[in-house]
């Protein structure tokens, strides 16, 4: 399982533009302070914790934009989205021999693509400075990338995907 793409908006120091990183095999994030590094890696852990606390949004996860009132609290909409390619399924015939059960939202992209997983949080934040979220399996997208087509995630699988 690898981590192939990574996309936000709206999370700390990124904007409600959104920000796509393709990530290969060696990745690195280089950048002067400030830039979002940081931001990068907490994005994954607020998706895929190994502990219930790491993986709840916080008030402070929302962009603010500059010059904001930070006392007034305002509507936002965050959301981070993992897509993981499954390469090691194929067999020495180049036929896909198993699916890992807790991956039963797992898709073809392509005819001859190599199977996927697409995982979405997205947390709201009200008028009241209370957080809600939620993470889905993204099973159709439109051609920006927007979800059209999605599913929860159970706890009992949002657990089995951990960063360390």
């Amino acid at each position: 399982m690898k981590l192939t793409k990574l996309r936000l908006s709206n999370f700390q120091c990124f904007g409600p533009d959104v920000t796509e990183f393709h990530l290969d095999p060696l990745t690195f994030l280089i950048g002067a302070n400030g830039t979002g590094k940081t931001a990068v890696l907490i994005a994954l852990v607020r998706l895929f914790g190994f502990e219930r606390a790491l993986r709840s949004i916080r008030r402070s996860d929302f962009h603010a934009a500059v010059g904001a009132a930070v006392d007034t609290p305002t509507k936002q909409t965050l959301w981070i989205q993992a897509h993981f390619d499954f390469p090691e399924l194929k067999d020495a015939n180049g036929k896909y021999a198993t699916v890992p059960s807790h991956f039963a939202h797992m898709q073809l992209l392509t005819s001859d693509g190599i199977p996927c997983v697409r995982v979405r949080l997205t947390a709201e934040l009200d008028l009241d400075g209370e957080v809600t979220e939620e993470i889905v399996w993204v099973l159709e997208t439109d051609a920006a990338g927007e979800p059209t087509k999605t599913t929860t995630v159970s706890k009992a699988d949002r657990n089995r995907l951990q960063v360390h």
